[in-house]
């Protein structure tokens, strides 16, 4: 049996963008085909939760070949979409700190749907 979820997206507001991609792009480096991150739409600092979306596309670079008549967003991606959020809400709590903030590695992962 999975895990249950972090939080219960029900009780987002999701179309309350907190950031937008002009915030983003203050902060995260990534442009072009690598912008993995659209928006804001969720923080808890007190928690630690974070949630963010990425506009999918026919446009995006992967769609044409990842699974003809059923792109299916790659698990790398999907892997650096969390990246991005969690570099973007780092760089919010800690706006002092100009560090350079990248993503080290990843254990134990499981992709549980579509």
């Amino acid at each position: 049996m999975p895990p249950l979820p972090l939080i219960d997206l029900g009780s987002i507001d999701l179309n309350r963008v907190l950031y937008d991609q002009e915030a983003i792009y203050k902060i995260n480096p990534h442009r072009y085909e690598m912008v993995q991150l659209n928006g804001v739409v969720y923080q808890d600092a007190g928690q630690g939760l974070v949630v963010g979306y990425k506009d999918v596309t026919d446009k995006e670079f992967w769609v044409r070949g990842h699974i003809p008549g059923r792109p299916l967003m790659p698990g790398v991606i999907m892997i650096e979409a969390a990246a991005q959020l969690a570099s973007f809400y780092v760089k919010i709590l800690r706006q002092d700190d100009d560090r350079f903030i990248g993503f080290g590695g990843i254990e134990e992962t499981k992709f549980r749907g579509t």
